[in-house]
């Protein structure tokens, strides 16, 4: 069997990759395709954090609870145990492929050190292991990834872009493909021109040869408008990204597109260009029009200037965002507080200690709010625990009255009983 593993890079589609993948394992599979299991759904996480090297600090990692030595050294053993399911699942029904899909391979995996780890998970499994790769020009990366920062709630500024350098692994594709193509050999390496096969999914139907039918998910990802990243930039409240409900924003439909200024696209496009020469060399079936992308019809000016375009009224709507968050909140906490009452006047224990520690948790936030109301929550919290707790001790005594009742019931039946038989052995004597 021989494995294909879809890199990325990230803003090329892979998110509608990695859906198809996962709405189509069935088919896949019966068209001879094992899709990677028990390594994350859709994007194939646990491959990633299993090549990182153990010093390396990873919000990844993090994520999937790998904080020490022996939770990285079980998440190895997991992922050695799910491929090798995948590659007997396989042999079983004559499958001829094994897929995964992680962009952060791409993103997070840097040193060769690292991918060699990975190869030779691959390498002692199946019979060749193959890289495939999207390569995009830098600037439409770049304009796509804005869009990202915007959604995480972080502002996007001009020198959001100055900050974008040779070197930069994300739009380094020289350096970072070439650390793969010295692992896994340059003939092992797909490298896909994005602006020729934009549509990751048509790709992959035509490499594999599949056949309908197939599920084709819808696509992911979508720009943001520049007027909704405006409104985030406004209220983007501290360094930790937006508030929650700044998800609602997410879902405007993009009709009109961040556009750099053209002496900025220009300098950031510069800044890659002997790099993508070198990526050219390497991988001769590269052009570098499929990484260059034309400025002359981009506006001098560009339309950035939206971006701090309500900037003047940013603290204003940056406390009206906090006031409702905070109102939503509260409200949140005290509706735990009710169903907790509720709960603990009904018997039910479990379900109230629940929602006291659900509202316990809303207190907390309105902390970080500098709401006051935060302490009337946990004071109300404790009353109600307390009425727990008291229920719980009235359920004992009564209990413990009940099996006195009880036993004192048996006591009784007892003695009645021992009185019963002598009163016959007596009358049995006497006859």
């Amino acid at each position: 069997m021989q494995a294909l593993v879809h890199i990325g890079a990230p803003k090329t589609g892979t998110t509608s990759a990695q859906r198809f993948l996962s709405a189509n394992r069935a088919s896949l599979a019966d068209q001879g395709i094992i899709v990677g299991t028990g390594l994350g759904d859709p994007v194939h996480t646990k491959l990633a954090i299993y090549a990182l090297d153990e010093h390396v600090s990873d919000s990844l990692a993090a994520q999937e609870g790998v904080d020490d030595p022996t939770a990285r050294l079980d998440l190895r053993r997991s992922v050695d145990d799910a491929i090798d399911a995948d590659i007997a699942r396989g042999e079983a029904i004559g499958a001829t492929t094994w897929i995964t899909s992680c962009e952060h391979l791409f993103s997070r995996v840097r040193s060769t050190d690292e991918i060699e780890r990975l190869a030779e998970l691959l390498n002692r499994r199946f019979e060749s292991a193959t890289i495939v790769c999207w390569v995009r020009p830098q600037l439409e990366v770049a304009v796509s990834r804005a869009s990202n920062i915007s959604r995480d709630g972080y502002r996007v500024t001009l020198d959001s872009f100055r900050r974008i350098t040779r070197g930069d692994p994300l739009y380094d594709y020289a350096e970072t493909l070439g650390r793969w193509a010295d692992v896994f050999g340059d003939d092992n390496m797909i490298v896909v021109p994005h602006r020729r096969s934009p549509d990751t999914i048509s790709w992959f139907v035509e490499h594999l040869s599949l056949t309908p039918p197939l599920e084709i998910p819808p696509r992911a990802n979508e720009a943001l408008d520049v007027r909704t990243m405006a409104v985030t930039n406004a209220l983007r409240i501290d360094q930790r990204g937006a508030l929650p409900w700044i998800r609602h924003l997410r879902d405007e439909p993009a009709t009109q597109r961040l556009q750099l200024p053209q002496s900025t696209a220009d300098d950031l496009q510069r800044r890659f260009r002997s790099s993508n020469d070198a990526l050219c060399i390497r991988f001769p079936h590269l052009e570098l029009d499929d990484l260059e992308v034309s400025t002359d019809d981009l506006d001098r000016a560009g339309n950035m200037a939206i971006l701090h375009s309500i900037d003047h009224v940013a603290p204003q709507l940056q406390r009206l965002a906090r006031g409702l968050h905070s109102d939503a909140v509260v409200e949140r906490a005290h509706r735990h507080l009710a169903e907790a009452h509720a709960a603990a006047l009904t018997g039910r224990t479990t379900a109230a200690m629940v929602a006291i520690t659900t509202a316990r948790e809303a207190a907390d936030e309105v902390d970080t709010l500098g709401v006051a109301e935060s302490a009337r929550i946990r004071a109300r919290a404790d009353q109600l625990q307390e009425l727990l707790a008291r229920g719980r001790r009235f359920k004992a005594v009564a209990a413990l009255r009940r099996v006195g009742t009880a036993l004192s019931g048996s006591v009784t039946a007892t003695r009645s009983s021992v009185a019963a038989t002598r009163s016959s052995t007596s009358q049995d004597d006497r006859s």
